[in-house]
């Protein structure tokens, strides 16, 4: 659960003298917002959990606060990062499915910070992060072309995404909310030679890890050699992890944690490191972010500021729709970790025959079979305490515990509606997905 803190008269003055002893060299306001998000990133592969990959994270993280406990909303792309963007559960910005967009009633960060004077730039590097689907509404300049250079699940996008980052910024102004969303460590996992740690698949992950991390410290270099972060707020934050056998599965098809448990680390020249065991979730990071600029908005974000001195305690839930023909709902509140699952079989099993029927391609027919295979229906309830690697179904041992968390869970989900719009897509990209086993 999120925990309230209620600090006394006599500490808040303790705490008070010292973030004022802290600020006082600290640039002032408004500060600028760096967005720096990585598709299919788990944080126990990287240099702040103890494996020196990912040096430039670590740097950040070192500087920042670490979040150890942040949950994405979902677990793939889409509704993922609709989330972070806007702040809302996925139920609710309906951005649910390959071909849905964020409904048109929710306010975007980006639009919430154009009306409030900053020059607001996105680029992202996948085929679902479109216009289209409502991803760059409030963008002066949104840029998801790198998908269409190259196959990003075939080569590597992040010098790519790089080279427009850095040649369409020239000029921006302060404040300014920069987006830059890296895809590479999603699969398939390239080859590099100078990060040779292996064979297997989570070795070359790694690779892509290293990758990444070396193009996000080149931007990281040239916003500073352009004076553009000495008053920046960083968010770096993934949209969901990566399955590597751990429920006897791979991609990322389930609601369990080596899935949905995503990095999070925020950067600020008035922040002291730290590093924070309470809970985080992806609908925090829009209030958090308006929270630290200090920009009120009237729309009821069900998130938290992640440094305000009171937190709501709702529990987390999570959701998706993918792969098709599941439905898997999640809940998770006081190290208790409830999932329901349903699966329509005969859809699973023809999605994956439509898939297959239309690639040769070894690999990807390979990751097409594997799609929901380790996708179970069922009651499935964990102790994350004592069972972090949700090992052992405790559903049947305490049904109290279970009835409970399942009341809430549909009370959360009562009423829930097919997405309010659709989009078209071209056939080209709607053939990429047919291949990736997405639609049918």
């Amino acid at each position: 659960m999120k925990i309230k803190v209620v600090i006394s008269s006599v500490a808040l003055l303790i705490v008070l003298s010292s973030v004022l002893m802290y600020c006082s060299s600290t640039p002032e306001g408004p500060y600028n917002v760096l967005l720096i998000i990585v598709d299919t990133l788990r944080p126990d592969r990287l240099s702040y959990s103890g494996r020196p990959i990912s040096p430039n994270i670590g740097k950040l993280a070192d500087d920042g606060v670490i979040f150890k406990n942040c949950y994405s909303q979902s677990g793939w792309t889409l509704p993922s990062i609709a989330t972070i963007l806007c702040g809302e559960y996925p139920k609710n910005h309906g951005s649910i499915t390959e071909v849905s967009k964020i409904r048109d009633t929710i306010p975007m960060l980006a639009e919430i910070l154009s009306e409030n004077g900053y020059d607001t730039r996105g680029f992202a590097s996948h085929i679902f992060l479109t216009p289209s689907r409502g991803f760059a509404r409030g963008f002066s300049h949104y840029d998801y072309t790198t998908a269409k250079v190259v196959n990003p699940d075939k080569a590597s996008t992040s010098m790519i995404l790089n080279n427009k980052t850095i040649n369409n910024i020239t000029g921006m102004k302060e404040p300014y909310f920069l987006m830059v969303h890296y895809f590479d460590p999603h699969w398939q996992y390239l080859s590099y030679r100078q990060y040779d740690y292996g064979d297997r698949d989570i070795d070359r992950y790694d690779a892509e890890i290293s990758h990444t991390d070396f193009y996000i410290g080149k931007l990281l270099d040239h916003l500073e050699e352009k004076n553009l972060l000495e008053k920046t707020i960083i968010v770096f934050i993934g949209d969901h992890g990566e399955e590597f056998g751990e429920h006897g599965g791979d991609n990322h098809h389930t609601l369990y944690n080596e899935v949905v448990l995503c990095p999070l680390v925020i950067s600020a020249p008035f922040l002291k490191h730290d590093e924070k065991e309470t809970i985080a979730e992806q609908i925090d990071i829009v209030p958090t972010i308006l929270g630290m600029l200090d920009i009120e908005h009237d729309y009821p974000f069900p998130g938290s500021d992640l440094f305000s001195d009171e937190q709501d305690t709702l529990p987390v839930f999570m959701e998706r729709d993918n792969p098709g023909g599941t439905v898997q709902r999640s809940i998770v509140e006081d190290n208790l970790k409830l999932m329901r699952i349903e699966v329509d079989s005969t859809e699973l099993l023809d999605i994956r025959h439509r898939a297959l029927a239309r690639t040769t391609d070894p690999v990807d027919r390979a990751m097409i079979k594997s799609v929901g295979a380790n996708v179970y229906p069922g009651i499935f309830m964990y102790d994350l305490s004592a069972d972090p690697g949700e090992t052992r179904n405790i559903f049947l041992e305490n049904s109290e515990k279970a009835e409970e968390l399942l009341i809430k869970l549909s009370a959360h989900f009562e009423g829930e509606t097919i997405p309010a719009e659709q989009i078209s897509i071209s056939p080209e990209i709607e053939e990429r997905l047919r291949q990736l086993g997405y639609i049918h």
